[in-house]
């Protein structure tokens, strides 16, 4: 196939700012106007939104220009940008100034104030990156002609949510080689029994994660169904909004998120939202990561279709709950069976980049030591806040010394 890697990748990517004493920043959010940096939650987490790149490669130059203009720019004003999931030391809630949006942005912010009345502050925090993913135009157009299917639309819309149903099936393959969350400061938690502060390798993956009190199930057999099924928790009163629904994976349309538009417009891209910040690359995340991911999802899209079933997606989120386990060796077998299911699904055709990608992670699956969480563990355990301060302004040092120069 002439055009299997053709793609779009877009990551958007959390952080939240800190001052100069390692504390939750209390300004303003300073990038107004920037449509590639905005809040989510909190006025002070900002979002890092790229534009659709079309390799892993570009999508990596991307996050890493973006990430590092943002920590050159918050030097000016004596922040830095905390390079974690989980946040730093911080004394109550107050400390956690929901999004200050204003005219007709301000439904925004009601809803954020919903949101934190409903789930807490707290888990609003957490931060991490999405993986927006859509196939190439080329590809969709190779793959649409070989399928014998006389309607396009329908035809992506089915091959969106057959994937979708796959990654969630495998959703906890991606935070077994990605998860990288394992320490918590205690500020975190109210309670002296809620303390979990060595179990996870990724905390927002896991049940203490931000979740919905309930585990959603999904309706795949077509774009409506699915649609239907969503507007099901609404109208039933277990959440507000479509977009309170938190699951690891979501089909968008291209423009604004709404199921009405998805539904008119169609499925455009696939969003993964099961990724860790990476203190440990200098982009939040590392290349052979995203390639990794890009590979995945090709392999799911042609693997055989089957019927989801609640049980079956209910098993699937608890299974990626169990890989965000900071003891999670026991996946390691399964992890490294479906990397030579990849390999040989690809025959030996891949380019050296994808090649490089895979034995990446079978070198992560082999040797505990080499993942993620062992080594931030290793790294960090001691006193978390202060050393994670401490990265903060090395990296900023580093970076404007750097630019200076």
């Amino acid at each position: 196939m002439n055009h299997l890697f053709d793609c779009k990748i877009g990551l958007e990517k959390e952080s939240l700012r800190i001052d100069k004493s390692g504390r939750l920043a209390q300004t303003r959010h300073p990038f107004l106007g920037n449509p590639n940096i905005d809040r989510d939650f909190c006025e002070n987490q900002v979002e890092i939104i790229t534009n659709p790149a079309g390799s892993p490669h570009d999508a990596y130059l991307e996050i890493k220009k973006l990430h590092q203009y943002v920590i050159k720019e918050l030097s000016r004003q004596g922040e830095y940008l905390w390079l974690f999931s989980n946040p730093p030391y911080f004394e109550n809630d107050d400390e956690i100034p929901v999004a200050h949006f204003t005219g007709s942005l301000s439904y925004k912010e009601k809803y954020r104030r919903y949101l934190a009345t409903k789930y807490g502050k707290r888990k609003m925090l957490y931060s991490g990156i999405h993986y927006n993913f859509s196939f190439g135009e080329n590809l969709f157009n190779e793959l649409f002609k070989n399928s014998g299917e006389k309607d396009y639309f329908t035809f992506v819309n089915s091959l969106y949510l057959h994937l979708a149903k796959w990654v969630v099936r495998y959703s906890w393959l991606i935070v077994f080689l990605t998860a990288a969350s394992p320490l918590f400061d205690e500020s975190f938690f109210v309670n002296e029994k809620d303390k979990h502060l060595n179990r996870y390798a990724s905390a927002r993956c896991s049940e203490i994660g931000y979740n919905n009190h309930f585990i959603p199930v999904i309706d795949y057999n077509n774009l409506s169904s699915y649609i239907k099924s969503i507007e099901h928790y609404v109208e039933n009163g277990d959440i507000i909004v479509p977009s309170e629904l938190y699951y690891p994976v979501r089909l968008k349309s291209s423009s604004v998120n709404s199921l009405v538009t998805l539904g008119e417009t169609g499925v455009n891209h696939i969003e993964l939202r099961m990724l860790d910040l990476n203190p440990l690359s200098e982009a939040g995340i590392f290349e052979e990561d995203i390639a990794f991911i890009h590979l995945l999802l090709l392999y799911l899209s042609n693997q055989q279709d089957f019927e989801f079933t609640n049980e079956m997606q209910t098993e699937a989120v608890k299974k990626m709950y169990c890989a965000s386990l900071y003891d999670n060796d026991g996946f390691a077998d399964e992890a490294a069976a479906i990397i030579d299911k990849i390999k040989n699904y690809f025959k030996g055709s891949l380019p050296e980049y994808y090649e490089k990608a895979l034995t990446y992670q079978s070198e992560k699956i082999a040797n505990p030591e080499k993942r993620y969480a062992v080594k931030i563990r290793k790294q960090f355990g001691n006193s978390f806040s202060l050393k994670g301060f401490e990265l903060s302004k090395q990296t900023t040092d580093l970076l404007t010394k750097t630019s200076k120069d």
